[in-house]
């Protein structure tokens, strides 16, 4: 008997009250808010609002909802679903829309990335780091049977990298069978804007290390020019490369690995201690590096040629380069990496190291 659909707003403390159900007159309803203030809602206007399960079938009047994808636990026996059925024909006056129930949304190693649980990633955080493309695609690329399992880790930079394959698989229409749903999720996930031609992809891999060599994007499309050809790129082109160079320092500040973490060290780190078969090293590597094309290639076979053909071996190579740029024995892929950078400022420091 004092069940009511409607909760006014209190206009003093603002938050949702129960009416005062014996003095309703429409449209108005009082209401006693535990803040202590008695007041007035207008039950037309933005004063309070419906519960929810009688605003879910109400909003399927309003917009005329023939499908409806929700979470498991509202298809529960009993759940809102099932209430909402009724209302809608039995109060709005029309068919309910067809009931699409999908599974969770898994957060890898945390649990269920669910309101009423609490997790470490919001929604809000998969949108900031997570380019908009590359989740519409994350949640398409599964049956609504399935569970998602959304990384925050590296698994961000996987499933971009995933996103990119079927892109280009679209376009150039070479695809395996069981390839087949992914490509057709990468078109879906485009919101019937589906690109002409193939976009510029400029991977969110790469950009990871563009955006830790540079702060502005203008300065980041000087770096990244260095190693990809953006001269064709579309207005839309770099849109979506400003928008992912955004996800990946969003992702860098609070969820990325530390592995994938950098900063360019603009002289010799501290505590970086060379051997006399280190110094030699580098003193062939310089040599060599003077006059070279300056591309990922290029610089990867230099290193490997130079690396084996001195006694501290390839591996122990890869370490010096890393400390003297990076401070940190390990890091991003080298060819592509030192290419991003400014050649002169490579040979400075690698002359500067090799001779000190």
């Amino acid at each position: 008997p004092h069940f009511s659909p409607y909760n006014p707003l209190c206009e003093k403390c603002g938050r949702y009250t129960k009416p005062i159900f014996d003095s309703y007159s429409f449209p108005y309803v009082e209401y006693d808010c535990p803040c202590g203030h008695h007041g007035k809602a207008d039950i037309r206007k933005d004063d309070g609002k419906l519960t929810w399960r009688l605003e879910w079938p109400a909003k399927w009047k309003i917009f005329g909802t023939s499908a409806e994808p929700f979470g498991k636990d509202h298809a529960a026996a009993g759940g809102s679903y099932d209430t909402g059925k009724r209302f809608a024909k039995e109060i709005f006056g029309i068919e309910p829309p067809f009931p699409i129930p999908y599974e969770f949304v898994q957060l890898k190693g945390v649990g269920q990335m669910h309101k009423s649980l609490g997790c470490s990633v919001t929604g809000l955080d998969a949108i900031r780091m997570t380019p908009p493309e590359v989740l519409n695609y994350l949640f398409l690329r599964v049956q609504p049977s399935r569970a998602i399992d959304y990384d925050s880790g590296l698994g961000n930079l996987d499933m971009a990298d995933e996103y990119d394959r079927m892109e280009k698989a679209f376009f150039t229409k070479e695809y395996t069978e069981v390839e087949e749903n992914s490509v057709r999720a990468y078109e879906i996930a485009q919101h019937n804007h589906v690109p002409k031609q193939m976009p510029v992809q400029v991977s969110c891999r790469h950009l990871c290390n563009v955006v830790q060599i540079a702060d502005t994007f203008e300065d980041q499309m000087n770096v990244l020019s260095r190693t990809v050809d953006i001269s064709k790129a579309t207005e839309e082109d770099m849109k979506r490369i400003k928008k992912r160079c955004e996800c990946i320092q969003y992702w860098l500040k609070a969820f990325a690995p530390d592995q994938v973490k950098f900063s360019i060290s603009q002289t010799i780190p501290a505590g970086v201690e060379l051997k006399m078969n280190d110094k030699a090293f580098l003193q062939s590597l310089v040599a060599r590096m003077n006059d070279c094309n300056w591309d990922p290639e290029t610089i990867s076979n230099i290193i490997s040629e130079c690396g084996k053909a001195s006694p501290i071996g390839l591996k122990n190579a890869y370490k010096v380069i890393y400390n003297l740029i990076i401070g940190k024995s390990a890091g991003p892929r080298l060819g592509t990496f030192l290419a991003s950078m400014d050649k002169q400022f490579v040979i400075n420091r690698f002359n500067q190291a090799a001779y000190n």
